[in-house]
């Protein structure tokens, strides 16, 4: 009894996906092969039989099944190449979005930061110079009624003095010593010697 294709293949080969991919390429060879022929011998089936038959003795071949297994491993190799490269290609694809957007939340939170920061920074500088200007401002105010209540007791203290020293002094003397500078000086002294007691 004659092996059918699918037998013959399973001799070269386990596994069943080469298997199957090889059996694709055998019949599309069969499929080629019958177009090939003319009109005549396709309309004639004891020729078309006859034609047949020698593709059988061609493609069950050693060589031929092995030719088979062959193409469907390239086929598979090929398929896994490109699904390989299509996965990174679209893993790359995926890494270069996440990167992008792992920068554009860097770049966010820097400005945010920096948003920040320099509004802090703002905030300080004006309760600064708020508190500079007060206390500059207080600094100075006290400074000037320091000045002002000094210049005053100053002023009153020797009011005081001067009305004291009015007080002690006859008014006849006073008007000279207004009038007369040197001579009032002198009569303070004459007085002031007359007031000295007598030895």
């Amino acid at each position: 009894m004659k092996k059918n294709m699918i037998t013959s293949l399973s001799e070269k080969s386990t596994d069943e996906i080469i298997i199957k991919i090889a059996y694709t390429f055998y019949k599309n060879q069969k499929v080629e092969y019958i177009s090939s022929l003319s009109d005549e011998i396709k309309n004639d089936s004891s020729k078309l039989n006859t034609q047949l038959q020698e593709f059988y003795r061609t493609a069950y071949l050693n060589s031929s099944i092995e030719t088979y297994i062959t193409q469907a491993q390239d086929f598979v190799e090929g398929f896994a190449e490109q699904i390989s490269n299509i996965a990174l290609d679209q893993f790359q694809t995926h890494l270069d979005e996440k990167d992008k957007e792992f920068n554009t939340i860097i770049n966010n939170e820097k400005n945010e930061s920096k948003a920040k920061i320099e509004g802090m920074e703002k905030v300080f500088n004006t309760n600064f110079e708020a508190i500079i200007k007060k206390n500059v401002s207080s600094f100075g105010s006290g400074v000037a009624q320091g000045v002002i209540a000094s210049f005053l007791f100053f002023l009153i203290s020797g009011l005081i003095i001067f009305f004291t020293w009015l007080k002690d002094i006859p008014g006849d003397k006073i008007a000279s010593a207004f009038l007369n500078g040197d001579k009032a000086t002198a009569i303070t002294k004459e007085d002031n010697q007359s007031e000295k007691p007598t030895e």
